[in-house]
C-alpha cells in the first residue's frame, strides 16, 4: 500500500537557523532489526546519530553521537530509523511516544503515527538542507523515516512498518510517499526477520546464510546490528538495544543506551566528539 502526501508550505516555517546550530541528522542512517514468530518478537536498534553543525563562517561539520532509538509502552514496542530531530525540541522518539495510541489497532496507529509525522519531517528536512547544503540529505532510496511497531494483538504478535520516501520539492512543499508493511498481512508469513534503515549487509546475509530457529535468538538479532555496523561504521555503531515482546508484554533483553524501565526515549545531547 503506497499513499502519497504533500505538506503544507506553512509547516516550513521553522525556528530561524543561527550561526552555529546544531542539527541531529540520521538521514538513511540507523538499522534496525525486527525477529517476528507468530507469538514473539525481537527488536533491535544501533544507537549512532549524526550531528550536523551549520556555520556561516566555516561551511557544515559533523560530529557523531548516540540516541535511544527503541520505545517501550506497556503493550507496545517500537523502533525508529532515519531522520531523528532538531535541537529546536523536536525529536521522532519522544513524537512516537507521545502519538502512539493503544486504543486503535497496531495498523491504524501505526498509519496514523505516519501521517501525523510528515509536516515536522518536512520542516526538519528543510532546516537540515539549509544547513548542510554540501551533505546529502537522504540517501538515494532510503527511507527518511522508518517506524517499526509491533504488539501482541488478537492472538498473534503483529508487526507494523511504515518506511516515509522523500520524494522531493513540488509546488513549494515537500513531498512523501508512505509505504506500509503488516505482518500479519502483506508480508510472506508469519515468521519474518526484517531490517529498516540501513540494510544493505544484513539483507546480503540472509539471502544466503538462515534459519527459523534464530528467530527467537537475542544473540542473532545482535549479530545483524554488528553485521551492518560492521559494513557501514560511519551511520551505523554500538552500543546496540534490543527488545524481545510476547504476550506478556515487552522487556529489555539488552538495553544500550535505553534505560531499564523507561519509556520514553533519550534526547541527544548538544555535541559529542566521534568515538575513537
Amino acid at each position: 500500500m503506497r499513499e502519497r502526501h504533500k505538506v503544507a508550505a506553512a509547516s516550513w516555517k521553522a525556528a530561524p537557523l543561527l550561526a552555529s546550530l546544531l542539527l541531529p541528522l540520521c538521514a538513511g542512517a540507523s538499522t534496525i532489526v525486527v525477529m517476528q514468530t507468530r507469538d514473539t518478537v525481537l527488536l533491535g536498534a544501533d544507537a549512532r546519530v549524526i550531528f550536523f553543525r551549520a556555520s556561516s563562517e566555516d561551511g557544515s561539520t559533523s560530529t557523531r553521537g548516540e540516541m535511544c532509538k527503541i520505545v517501550r509502552t506497556s503493550r507496545t514496542g517500537a523502533a525508529i530509523a532515519g531522520i531523528l530531530g532538531n535541537l529546536d525540541g523536536f525529536d521522532s522518539a519522544s513524537f512516537l511516544r507521545k502519538n502512539l495510541s493503544e486504543d486503535t489497532t497496531l495498523e491504524v496507529s501505526a498509519d496514523a503515527l505516519a501521517r501525523n509525522a510528515l509536516d515536522p519531517l518536512g520542516a526538519m528536512i528543510r532546516q537540515l538542507e539549509l544547513a548542510a547544503p554540501d551533505q546529502t540529505v537522504i540517501q538515494p532510496g532510503r527511507p527518511a523515516l522508518s517506524v517499526v511497531l509491533s504488539r501482541f494483538e488478537g492472538g498473534v504478535m503483529k508487526v507494523a512498518i511504515r518506511d516515509v520516501f522523500y520524494s522531493g520539492h513540488s509546488a513549494g512543499s515537500p513531498e512523501f510517499r508512505i509505504q506500509s508493511t503488516n505482518c500479519p498481512g502483506s508480508c510472506a508469513g508469519p515468521n519474518m526477520v526484517f531490517a529498516s534503515g540501513a540494510n544493505a549487509a544484513i539483507a546480503s546475509f540472509l539471502l544466503s546464510r538462515f534459519g527459523r530457529s534464530q528467530l527467537k535468538d537475542p544473540a542473532f538479532a545482535l549479530k545483524l546490528l554488528r553485521l551492518e555496523a560492521g559494513a557501514e561504521p560511519a551511520i551505523v555503531g554500538p552500543p546496540f538495544s534490543i527488545l524481545e515482546g510476547d504476550r506478556n508484554g515487552f522487556r529489555w533483553v539488552e538495553p544500550g543506551v535505553c534505560q531499564i524501565g523507561e519509556v520514553t526515549a533519550s534526547t541527544p545531547a548538544r555535541s559529542q566528539p566521534p568515538r575513537k
